[in-house]
């Protein structure tokens, strides 16, 4: 678990606080790029309707990008691209709004972890409530708490990742549950119903079907898609 923070050249944001190494490559990018004239972080937002809840949540897109030939674009930058409601409204309701292209992806962890204006890039310690987290660090060396232990250190590109124990922690989950017995009940019942049958919290149950690259379109015509593609669907008029 580690906070990045990255000093941008082509935003006017002093510091930015970046919890993905993704991300704050592509800050990176978007300041060696000499088509970009100016970006910003988190600028964008769109209210959306969450299909399964009716309820309005807010959309923040992480990037926008004006170009020097006075073009501009809202670009979300995710490898999990599923077709969830806050990106459906992003595209159809935030002008120029587009995911990240792979090569961009690519393009962008390549320049951080070769070290592109590392000079930029600082790393804080964030507290963490598990066993086992990564820190990334500029150096082998750092400080810990005593009931902090260093497991393994790898080298990475021009930055180092340590794996951290956390001796300390103690786990709150009582019980885990099959990511395949989630989906065969997501088939027959909503997530409320199915929170009722394992026990579990709503929000903990939507969390493993996320974390398992799966989204759920809880309507009358249901459909489950699986990394993007489409594997199941029930149709309205079959209930």
């Amino acid at each position: 678990m580690f906070l990045t923070l990255y000093k941008p050249v082509k935003a006017k944001d002093k510091v930015i606080k970046f919890r993905s190494i993704l991300k704050c490559g592509f800050a990176i990018r978007l300041d060696i790029d000499n088509k970009v004239k100016y970006w910003e972080y988190r600028k964008s937002r769109v209210k959306y309707i969450n299909s399964f809840t009716g309820n309005v949540k807010l959309y923040v897109c992480p990037f926008y990008v004006e170009y020097k030939d006075g073009t501009f674009e809202n670009i979300e930058v995710t490898r999990e691209q599923y077709p969830l409601d806050k990106y459906l409204y992003a595209e159809n309701q935030m002008d120029n709004w587009r995911f990240a292209t792979k090569k961009e992806m690519d393009e962008s962890e390549d320049l951080f972890y070769g070290g592109i204006n590392k000079r930029f890039v600082e790393f804080k310690n964030i507290p963490a409530n598990q066993g086992l987290f990564l820190f990334m660090s500029k150096t082998e060396e750092i400080n810990l708490p005593d009931y902090y232990d260093i497991i393994d250190i790898n080298k990475a590109g021009e930055y180092y990742e340590i794996l951290i124990k956390n001796n300390n922690y103690v786990s709150r989950n009582k019980k885990s549950h099959s990511i395949d017995e989630i989906i065969e009940l997501a088939k027959k019942m909503n997530l409320k119903n199915i929170s009722k049958q394992l026990k579990a919290d709503p929000k903990a149950i939507a969390n493993i079907i996320e974390n398992n690259g799966y989204y759920v379109r809880w309507t009358k015509d249901k459909r489950i898609y699986k990394d993007g593609k489409l594997i199941w669907r029930r149709a309205s008029y079959q209930n």
